[in-house]
């Protein structure tokens, strides 16, 4: 019975956690502590929205001022903060007065480790999860207000509004909203939790024709472009597009040109590429076109396999190609001016490779000139495969064809070929400073996507409009009066010309129209780098630099807040111009280049006085050693002495020795034949010491002032004395031999 009540009781436990209501909590929040997460207090809020309605871009900048009334000593809080939306970006950052500056992430951790272990002020920004960050404020004193900003650039959502769903725990004593949008605060609220969160709509713009709109940031004006999808569609039905398709000249007969990677990584994907093949032909059938194939095979060298192939001989063929060997992708570019319109005249190339050449960086097609003729798609291999994905869109952006299907998807990869899709797409952006020699060189002149280049192929976003950015700096050149484009759906070709709006102010803002336009351009240009560049290390360092020279958080960069100019001197930080510490950095950067030149000076002395005092006597021994010679080198023999022939001294008539000798008699004959020589020499010399014929001892006596004049030497002659003279010689050689 007690065990069944236990169960009842579970099972009651079970089901009042199974109708508890879910949590309401809000992502934000301000804490102390990694474990307790003691809260601390917000007594004021203040939200700034600045919107660019036609561009559907919005700038919050959220300023807080936080106080901690809970522990009695600077602390270090940790805030999160909610953003509208997974994409929003962070590009600010200020605890007090002083903004954050923008680093790469490795260096903001180990900055903010080490000012953390000196206790000095730091604070750094992370993304936590998709849309929510994390800030962390050192120190907080007791009781005294600091006031927290956080500026975020987002996208306007489809009713024109932006949402940041904030809500505090404790009522704030007052808020208030900024913006020329309509919020739901009515501009400021008193002693609220903000419930709802944030919210302000914003005028719909005219949808049936696109705008640009520009701003002034740092010196420069920064623009931003869209075309809304019912603008494109009135251009592309207009009867003007109709004739522009109709003035290009078109063949009945498609040509398409497939390069195809033989190499031995590509076997997997042998069939695939077949499916991919016959996927074509279906879709320019479709199209009212038939089509003919001309098949190279790329690997260490290229091979023709035909040209102008019906589909069925192309895939015959393709089934019988063997795969082995490596990859040059050098080759590419002969390939691409061979099939291009000076050479068989294909109207597009494919290419079924996985883009893993032998080489890397060291084996790139050149495709300048004519290689860039010819557009070049490029089914990207299934995931799970070895490729070399960075390379492939790199290709395919050059020569202004398509890399974002999958081989695993032939129809609508060779639906995108064929032109069957109906896939909105920029073909071509220009200015009218094209004839300009000067504009084009010039490098601060720039636009996403590169005007510069002749072809393009960036497809609509997903709602079916168009956005560019550019930037120009005023101090080099007046900016560009307008943007064309040159837009394409399947057979439908518009060219769409917009003027850029001159700025709405010339006053420059940290939080103004001009840094929400700056950090879009900043925002199009990453993304364009991840395509343009076919090295991951060279696109990572290059969105790293570019990310922290706009001052934004991203993928590669994080938000440091430093305060000290000891600070940025320790770490090797610029300090930014309008920062509270910037003229001290100064002054103690150029001190310590002083002393800088002192300690070198210091240290070049140090090392002459080392060398002086100590290499040098060491020197002078060494070559005092090397110079000295033994005594008596190079003397020859007397020519009265007559040698006697032995075994390396030891027991000249034969007689086997003793067992001792002939242990120390190894260790002579390991020494080789200068031993022996010596051995005869100073044997020599005290056999004629004894030539009297008495056994006085004269020949002990020449062993004995032997010794010291080389182990050899003694062991050798000590053998000799051992052979012939008794107990007293025997002992001199197994004291020689020990």
């Amino acid at each position: 019975c007690l065990y069944v009540f236990l169960f009842r009781a579970d099972v009651g436990a079970f089901r009042k956690m199974a109708t508890k209501q879910p949590s309401t909590t809000s992502p934000f929040s301000l804490t102390y502590g990694e474990e307790a997460k003691l809260p601390l207090a917000v007594r004021a809020a203040a939200f700034n929205v600045t919107a660019a309605p036609s561009q559907r871009l919005a700038l919050v900048e959220v300023s807080l001022t936080v106080c901690n009334d809970a522990v009695a000593k600077d602390i270090e809080a940790t805030l999160r903060l909610p953003l509208p939306d997974s994409d929003a970006t962070v590009c600010g950052f200020s605890v007090g007065s002083d903004w954050a500056i923008a680093v790469p992430k490795a260096k903001a951790a180990e900055v903010a480790y080490k000012e953390r272990e000196k206790g000095r002020s730091v604070a750094t920004t992370a993304n936590v999860s998709g849309a929510t960050w994390e800030t962390t404020v050192f120190p907080l004193p007791h009781n005294v207000p600091v006031e927290v900003k956080v500026q975020i650039v987002c996208g306007l959502d489809a009713d024109g509004a932006v949402a940041l769903p904030l809500t505090f725990a404790a009522p704030v004593e007052h808020v208030e909203v900024h913006t020329a949008g309509t919020d739901n605060l009515t501009g400021g609220a008193s002693h609220t939790t903000m419930p709802d969160g944030l919210r302000v709509n914003f005028p719909s713009p005219p949808t049936n024709t696109g705008r640009v709109v520009s701003g002034l940031c740092d010196g420069s004006l920064f623009w931003s472009g869209r075309v809304p999808k019912e603008a494109l569609d009135a251009a592309l039905d207009a009867p003007q597009a109709a004739v522009q398709a109709e003035a290009e000249p078109k063949s009945a007969v498609a040509h398409v040109g497939v390069i195809i990677d033989v190499s031995r990584s590509c076997a997997p994907m042998a069939q695939a590429r077949i499916a991919c093949l016959e996927a074509l032909e279906a879709a320019y059938a479709k199209a009212g076109h038939a089509v003919t194939f001309s098949l190279w095979a790329l690997s260490r060298r290229v091979a023709c396999l035909g040209t102008r192939l019906a589909p069925a001989v192309a895939v015959d063929t393709l089934t019988r190609v063997r795969y082995g060997g490596g990859t040059d992708l050098s080759l590419l570019g002969s390939v691409l001016r061979e099939a291009g319109p000076r050479g068989f005249g294909c109207d597009v190339a494919v290419l079924l490779s996985d883009g893993v050449n032998n080489l890397l960086g060291k084996q790139l097609p050149d495709l300048a000139s004519e290689a860039s003729l010819l557009p070049l798609h490029v089914p990207l291999p299934p995931a799970g495969l070895n490729a070399n994905l960075a390379l492939l869109r790199w290709l395919a952006y050059q020569t202004g064809g398509r890399a974002q299907l999958s081989l695993g998807s032939p129809d609508e990869f060779a639906a995108g070929v064929a032109g069957v899709a109906a896939q909105t797409s920029l073909e071509k952006l220009s200015t009218d400073l094209d004839g300009d020699v000067a504009a084009w060189t010039d490098e601060e002149l720039q636009t996403t996507p590169d005007f510069r280049l002749d072809r393009l192929n960036v497809p609509a976003a997903a709602d079916g409009s168009i956005g560019f950015s550019g930037v120009c700096n005023l101090a080099n050149r007046p900016p560009p009066a307008t943007i064309t484009l040159r837009v394409r759906r399947g057979g439908e070709l518009a060219t769409i010309t917009l003027p850029i709006e001159p700025p709405a102010t010339a006053e420059e803002s940290r939080c103004g129209f001009g840094r929400l336009l700056q950090v879009q351009h900043a925002l199009l240009s990453l993304a364009r780098l991840q395509t343009e560049q076919y090295d991951p290390e060279v696109a990572k360092g290059l969105m790293t630099e570019l990310a922290c020279a706009v001052g934004i958080a991203s993928e590669h960069s994080s938000l440091l807040k430093l305060s000290l100019p000891e600070q940025f001197a320790d770490n090797g930080l610029d300090c930014p111009a309008d920062h509270a510490a910037h003229q001290r950095w100064k002054e103690l950067v150029a001190r310590r280049e002083k002393d800088k030149e002192q300690r070198k000076a210091a240290e070049a002395a140090e090392a002459e006085q080392k060398l002086r005092t100590l290499v040098a006597p060491m020197a002078s021994r060494y070559g005092s050693m090397v110079g000295a010679k033994p005594r008596r080198w190079g003397e020859q023999l007397d020519p009265g002495v007559k040698r006697k022939k032995g075994l390396m001294g030891c027991s000249p008539c034969g007689a086997p020795p003793t067992a001792r000798c002939s242990r120390s008699l190894g260790a002579a004959r390991a020494l080789g034949g200068a031993a022996r020589f010596d051995c005869d020499f100073r044997q020599n010399e005290c056999e004629s010491a004894d030539d009297d014929g008495d056994e006085d001892g004269d020949e002990e006596e020449c062993m004995a002032e032997g010794e010291g004049e080389g182990e050899v030497m003694d062991i050798c002659c000590s053998f000799a004395a051992s052979a012939r003279r008794g107990p007293r010689c025997r002992r001199v050689c197994a004291s020689a031999a020990s």
